[in-house]
Order: structure tokens, then C-alpha cells, then sequence
């Protein structure tokens, strides 16, 4: 395990991900973080083309990009 781990650079991977966030231009926002079949309701209506969608389980839920 240790192995592994030692072929893990954390800096260089925590520097990627900060520059990639400072170089989007995405306003942070409270995201899902979990959109799944499993975690939306659809209610069908008499025509296909009209439904309900409810989003459900927000347990991952925090602000984002």
C-alpha cells in the first residue's frame, strides 16, 4: 500500500485541480452532486412530452463549480 501511495504526487494533483478551478470562470453554486436515474422522480403525463422531474437524496449536496 505504501507503494501505491508513494507514486501518488498530492501537491502536483492539488495544483492541477486549483489552477483548473481559478481558470474555468464558473461561479461557485450549491450543486446535487449526485444526478442519477435512482435519485429523480418523473411523473409522465397523457403526452410524452410533458412530465414532473424531482430531484431527491441530497446527501452530497455543497457548493461547487
Amino acid at each position: 500500500m505504501e507503494e501505491i501511495l508513494n507514486r501518488f504526487d498530492l501537491d502536483d494533483s492539488l495544483r492541477y485541480v486549483r489552477q483548473v478551478a481559478e481558470n474555468s470562470n464558473s461561479p461557485v453554486l450549491f450543486c446535487h452532486n449526485d444526478v442519477q436515474p435512482g435519485n429523480l422522480l418523473v411523473k409522465t403525463y397523457e403526452s410524452l412530452y410533458v412530465a414532473k422531474i424531482k430531484v431527491i437524496d441530497f446527501e452530497y449536496s455543497c457548493y461547487n463549480y
